[in-house]
């Protein structure tokens, strides 16, 4: 213990007299910022590619990759506010208002969700094409079971606020 102690006090002198709470916030912000300036372009580059991909030559499956794309690029969106907020120290700014701030936290926790649902189901859909090739996805079943785990994150997020909660 007496050294992590030593080494946290080292780590906080060499930041320039900082906390290891304020370091570790600043370092956090910095973190989140990085992966925004170059997550935002990066998904929004390729959904203008889906975009255009889907315009001349639609399918259900390059709907689907613009699907995933989307959420991806509202989840890099959503940490702007976060990465401001860690970046002046932890000081609210956006989460001041509360209205903001849990309309945020209910788009975080649903487009999160929806990503790790969207990429499993992407799997899924990769496995049946490898195991029966000619078999192709109807967009039944393709779109039902998203929009009803979608439908499901969203009713899941209100339950909260059911009882006068939040």
């Amino acid at each position: 213990k007496q050294w992590y102690q030593r080494r946290v006090r080292g780590v906080t002198e060499v930041i320039g007299g900082m906390s290891y709470d304020e370091a570790r916030v600043l370092a956090f912000g910095i973190i989140t910022i990085t992966c925004v300036v170059i997550g935002v372009p990066t998904n929004f580059l390729s959904l203008s590619y889906f975009v255009t991909k889907c315009r001349r030559s639609p399918s259900y499956v390059s709907l689907f990759h613009l699907f995933i794309n989307l959420v991806d690029l509202i989840i890099c969106i959503l940490y702007l506010p976060s990465s401001a907020s860690l970046l002046t120290g932890g000081q609210e700014l956006f989460f001041s208002v509360d209205v903001l701030c849990i309309s945020w936290g209910y788009l975080q926790q649903i487009s999160v969700r929806l990503s790790i649902f969207c990429i499993g189901f992407m799997s899924v859909l990769r496995t049946t094409n490898m195991v029966r090739p000619f078999l192709r996805p109807r967009p039944r079943h393709i779109f039902i079971p998203v929009f009803t785990y979608l439908s499901l994150l969203c009713i899941q997020q209100t339950m909260p606020f059911w009882n006068g909660g939040g």
